[in-house]
């Protein structure tokens, strides 16, 4: 019983990577916590160690990446917490709130540091600046803020949306910023000055907008037209669209690398994308309502999204010679199976058994991975310590 355990957790190992990007494995997206209230935002931290959440119930939530474990809970906002963000050194978190105040916290304890009022509307969106010496903030009351990290004095107030701001966020080097707006914009404007650099046109409102990692290029995402674009970041040149999601797309992030996009969309799905070509590489469907937010891990495989129904699920992907098309073909995972069970289990009768597979049809292939359901949670396990 021990061998036949050992071989099915051989061939899962396998052919896990063939359902993230060619079947539909619910189990490769699973749930890493829950609220009873819905999760509005989710984002890892630098170093990949951990996740915050922002909720309707006025508080964020800080999770163990990997194992789901509650670290945290900030408490102190008076409405809900609709954007929250790691400095780059982890040591603070910043949270916005429908309460108008963007409130700063020291990530290792929970402990409040600063109370930033200012805005008349809900803040929608907040982002640390990489030197760690600004944030920016994002609301409904159509200005972006910058404010000093330090000591939480206004910098300087962008005016030009005519629309809620529902997303910030800085340039490496902390000398731009890049918002978008439910004004149809997405808009790169100076951080010292307030100046504005360049101007995109959507034609629905734009939720949100993200540098990619070289800062040449754009992704947005919109509601109305139901699609994400990429754009030249220099001469503000539509690239072309990302379509495929049925209903509006709230969310739309570059992996650290620079080669993958995520969407999240109102039609309970997100669906990931060559960043280069803009060709669809996946769809993964979440059960859990909207997707408010999608956001790659900086150093590990994988996606957390955050979900109307108070999910955080985590995607796991496989790994990036799997990630074109034509290589997803069940002949290439048998014959991987088969060089690596001659170097480890290397039990005569499963070799034999797969040299009868051949080239395997999608009905053995469909047995398959049904009989090998019950073993994914030990591939979760030994995948993700602490599981």
């Amino acid at each position: 019983m021990r061998n036949i355990t050992q071989i099915l957790f051989a061939i899962f190992l396998f052919l896990m990577p063939l359902y993230v990007f060619g079947y539909q494995f619910p189990d490769l997206s699973f749930e890493l916590a829950r609220s009873r209230n819905s999760t509005h935002f989710a984002i890892f931290s630098l170093d990949g160690q951990k996740i915050v959440a922002g909720y309707d119930d006025n508080t964020a939530q800080v999770f163990h990446a990997s194992t789901g474990r509650l670290l945290l809970t900030l408490k102190g906002h008076t409405d809900t917490v609709y954007s929250a963000n790691f400095s780059a050194d982890g040591n603070q978190i910043v949270t916005g709130s429908g309460d108008n105040t963007i409130r700063v916290w020291d990530a290792q304890t929970g402990a409040l540091r600063l109370t930033l009022p200012g805005h008349s509307c809900a803040v929608y969106s907040v982002a640390f600046s990489p030197d760690g010496k600004k944030i920016a903030s994002g609301s409904n009351d159509h200005t972006v803020k910058i404010w000093s990290a330090i000591d939480g004095r206004i910098l300087l107030t962008l005016e030009g949306h005519s629309g809620a701001v529902r997303s910030v966020a800085f340039s490496r080097n902390s000398e731009q910023i890049l918002t978008a707006a439910w004004d149809c914009t997405a808009r790169i404007w100076t951080a010292d000055s307030g100046s504005l650099v360049l101007k995109l046109q959507h034609n629905g409102c734009v939720y949100s907008a993200m540098f990619n990692p070289d800062e040449t290029r754009i992704v947005t995402a919109s509601s109305d037209d139901k699609t994400a674009k990429v754009w030249d970041a220099k001469n503000g040149q539509k690239l072309f669209d990302l379509k495929g999601h049925t209903y509006a797309v709230d969310c739309a992030t570059y992996s650290y690398d620079g080669s993958l996009i995520v969407t999240g969309a109102n039609d309970d799905s997100a669906m990931l994308w060559d960043a280069k070509t803009g060709k669809k590489l996946k769809k993964v469907v979440t059960r859990g309502g909207n997707v408010y937010a999608a956001v790659f891990s900086p150093v590990e495989k994988k996606f957390v999204l955050a979900l109307w129904d108070g999910a955080i699920n985590v995607v796991l992907l496989a790994p990036d010679e799997l990630l074109k098309p034509e290589t997803s073909k069940m002949i290439t995972y048998t014959q991987q199976i088969k060089d690596y069970l001659s170097t480890t289990i290397g039990t005569k009768d499963f070799k034999g058994y797969l040299e009868s597979l051949g080239e395997t049809t999608k009905s053995t292939e469909a047995e398959i991975f049904n009989s090998l359901k019950p073993y994914t949670q030990e591939y979760l396990r030994r995948l993700l310590p602490g599981r």
